[in-house]
């Protein structure tokens, strides 16, 4: 009886060839050589650098606070987002995002999902402005696929159709579109 081997000696040759060797077995060398990348900081278009991205004092991050987004705010929805918006009473946005585990089972394809939509979100609030809103942002499937343009158009458009809800909503009742989200 032969024993048992704890490692693989480099004479016996492997049955396929590890990712690691792979990329690195290119005519021109590593993989990663041959044009920029992407996706990221390093990618032509500037990608979600962290001075670009929306930064963390202006995010939705206690339980609390998303729940009472979900309470007062109205919901619109569109083919690739859901948007909840509620006023803040703080003079700046405050930004949420959700991406659930249904739409997207691997994290590492949730995270990418929500740099997009933070970079979405900045590009966004650059245009318009702050209002004073806290924003939720819920994936939806077609969310997976698009490009940040396309959920920049589409978070921008339902930004737009929340916030006339609420004024007409606060018309309705006679107050001010902070008074009905507080």
């Amino acid at each position: 009886m032969a024993t048992k081997r704890t490692y693989q000696p480099h004479r016996i040759p492997r049955k396929r060839e590890h990712g690691f060797l792979k990329r690195m077995s290119t005519a021109r060398g590593p993989a990663g050589a041959e044009g920029p990348a992407a996706e990221g900081p390093e990618a032509p278009h500037g990608g979600v650098g962290r001075e670009r991205a929306v930064d963390r004092s202006r995010r939705l991050r206690k339980g609390r606070e998303f729940d009472t987004a979900y309470q007062k705010g109205t919901a619109v929805r569109g083919p690739l987002l859901v948007v909840r918006v509620s006023a803040n009473g703080l003079g700046r946005d405050r930004w949420g995002f959700a991406v659930g585990r249904r739409l997207a089972p691997l994290a590492h394809d949730r995270n990418r999902v929500r740099r997009r939509l933070r970079e979405a979100a900045r590009a966004v609030t650059a245009a318009s402005g702050e209002r004073g809103r806290d924003v939720i942002v819920v994936a939806r499937e077609g969310a997976l696929s698009a490009s940040v343009a396309e959920l920049e158009r589409e978070l921008a458009r339902l930004l737009g159709k929340a916030e006339r809800e609420l004024a007409s909503r606060s018309a309705a009742a006679g107050r001010t579109p902070e008074e009905v989200g507080e």
